[in-house]
């Protein structure tokens, strides 16, 4: 019997690696992205060492502050002006002029392409530097993470598990088929790893009846309600409080705490991880971004937990109403810049 020839083998062999390849790409557009590793059943016992290593100290023992211990409602924040302020009671801190200056002179570019807000926070120390916090904006996907946060306390909670699935109702970017079913944990890792709309819209239209409602009011956060817009308009000081929410839900150590900690570590886009990106920090983010509409709905933003390289964790939020491109991009790296550069005037 004549034998193969080896260009025959070849091709053989290559046909069948294109096949594996076109399956495994099908899953990535399914997904948003390659499949992280899914949590074990979520125990105090099941920590990712991979996500751990994020929020630890150089002991490997998780950092126990907790951010809602905080009241963020306690400072003011006027327009135009940054404030120094203490939510421990102590004195605020004090900025030099030439650094007051800086911070006012990045809002004042951000100013010539639309509004926006911020606030900075040490975790340590409770000092942190705010404007225009409550300044209401188009909050976009940055609003994704918190939500994330909300489904993964109702899994651990045992109110629906990773596997359940979801049917797709409609279609707002192409990323998911309508009328076909995915799982929670294909549509949250879809949803904050390249920040897919079918999937949140998904996720939404299928858990919001959870409580959404009643979560929001718990954190003080009466501006996201589902009366609003699935894509709410919020303030800086709503996003500094979701994420004060987010910052406990890590630390709380579960398995889906951990994985949903590795997929806000490595999120497509960071305005604030590109700013800091020589800096040695870990940045765990969801940002905004969109780029059409009426001042009510465009968006540059972006909002999370930065962790410098001696293990000091700060929250920090910025949102905006300019129209997306890479000259507003800038803008936005550029005022998360300076603000990181300022947090040695916030330990007391």
């Amino acid at each position: 019997m004549e034998l193969p020839s080896l260009n025959l083998i070849i091709c053989a062999v290559a046909a069948i690696v294109i096949i594996l390849l076109s399956v495994w790409g099908i899953r990535i557009v399914l997904t948003g992205a390659d499949q992280a590793e899914l949590p074990a059943e979520a125990s105090s016992s099941g920590e990712s060492m991979e996500a751990q290593d994020v929020l630890a100290g150089t002991d490997g023992e998780p950092q126990q502050v907790s951010a809602n211990s905080f009241d963020y409602d306690a400072f003011d924040s006027l327009s135009g002006s940054v404030t120094a302020f203490s939510l421990l009671g102590g004195g605020d801190p004090s900025l030099s002029s030439e650094d007051e200056q800086r911070i006012l002179g990045d809002m004042e570019g951000i100013r010539s392409y639309g509004a926006a807000g911020f606030v900075f926070v040490d975790l340590e120390s409770g000092c942190g530097l705010s404007c225009n916090a409550d300044t209401a904006l188009y909050t976009a996907s940055s609003f994704k993470m918190p939500y994330a946060t909300y489904i993964c306390q109702h899994l651990d909670a045992g109110d629906l598990n990773l596997e359940d699935l979801c049917t797709v109702t409609t279609s707002m970017d192409g990323t998911l088929v309508p009328g076909q079913s995915y799982s929670v944990s294909d549509l949250l890792q879809d949803m904050i790893s390249i920040s897919g709309n079918d999937s949140f819209v998904a996720l939404r239209n299928s858990y919001d009846q959870l409580g959404i409602d009643a979560w929001l009011a718990e954190l003080d956060v009466y501006d996201a309600s589902s009366g609003h817009d699935q894509y709410p308009v919020s303030s800086a000081r709503s996003l500094i409080k979701l994420w004060a929410n987010t910052y406990d839900y890590f630390q709380s150590g579960t398995a889906t705490s951990q994985w949903l900690m590795d997929l806000a570590a490595n999120t497509n886009i960071s305005f604030i991880r590109e700013a800091l990106a020589e800096q040695g920090a870990t940045v765990l983010n969801k940002a905004g971004w969109f780029t059409t509409g009426d001042m009510y709905s465009r968006c540059v933003a972006d909002a999370g937990i930065i962790q410098d390289g001696e293990d000091h964790a700060y929250l920090m939020a910025v949102l905006t109403n300019m129209s997306y491109d890479w000259n507003t991009a800038m803008l936005v790296e550029t005022l998360a810049a300076d603000l990181y550069d300022l947090r040695g005037d916030l330990v007391q």
